[in-house]
């Protein structure tokens, strides 16, 4: 027996409010005769209406827009050949995302590894992955990451003072390969600062980060204590 939830009706209130908010937002140079013509349309006005403040099937189109806009730049760069798939079945992996600002496509090193992802952005890995862990457990899978700063707003902090700090903001640090598609989708970041990823650690004692190397991506690591006044630890909303 299938459950059906209720939904809640806007009060009398709300409703006056919204027919004021409409009323406000007609056009200026609407006419007598246009007016008249839905007076006599009322079922069309209607349905007009019902489709115009569907806030649901805005943000869904939203949505699809960022999905379509970030998931057309991988297959740009060669995300779907190096995962050994066609366009189509890649896209299949990606899901759309939620409704939530500053969302990030990530896609996971064991579908597309961290060396070949730093080629496909145009640059090189320098660490040695087996010393490379992260602090927070991700998908194996295609998955989208919230409210994303660019580390920008973290300039002249180390990461383990970042790091500290964002627990007290309800955030995380990106981890290495979300920082790797963070310059995927967004190439001129780099030139403007670089960029920690405290979201994972090499070694005890040093973070991943992009930086720019002879005007190419590289991912190296420098130590977490250091603040730097070019570079800022990226995060997330946890």
């Amino acid at each position: 027996m299938e459950n059906h939830e209720t939904v809640p009706s806007p009060s009398a209130g709300q409703l006056l409010e919204l027919a004021a908010a409409v009323l406000k937002q007609l056009p200026r140079d609407f006419t007598p005769k246009e007016a008249q013509y839905w007076i006599g349309h009322q079922s069309r006005l209607g349905e007009v209406l019902r489709q115009a403040l569907k806030i649901q099937d805005i943000f869904g189109n939203v949505r699809c827009s960022i999905r379509k806009t970030q998931l057309s730049r991988l297959i740009q760069l060669g995300y779907a050949e190096a995962a050994v798939l066609s366009s189509e079945a890649f896209a299949q992996l990606i899901p759309v995302p939620e409704n939530k600002e500053g969302a990030l496509l990530v896609i996971s090193a064991n579908i597309v590894s961290i060396p070949k992802q730093m080629e496909l952005v145009g640059g090189s890995n320098c660490l040695d992955l087996k010393s490379l862990k992260d602090l927070v457990s991700t998908p194996k899978t295609p998955y989208w990451i919230y409210n994303v700063e660019n580390g920008k707003k973290m300039l002249n902090e180390s990461p383990d003072a970042c790091a500290e700090y964002f627990l007290n903001q309800d955030r995380r640090g990106l981890t290495a390969i979300e920082g790797i598609n963070l310059v995927a989708q967004y190439p001129d970041v780099l030139k403007d600062h670089y960029v920690d990823l405290p979201g994972s650690r090499y070694g005890a004692a040093c973070v991943p980060c992009l930086r720019l190397g002879g005007g190419r991506p590289r991912l190296f690591c420098p130590f977490s204590g250091s603040a730097r006044s070019r570079y800022g630890s990226a995060s997330c909303g946890s």
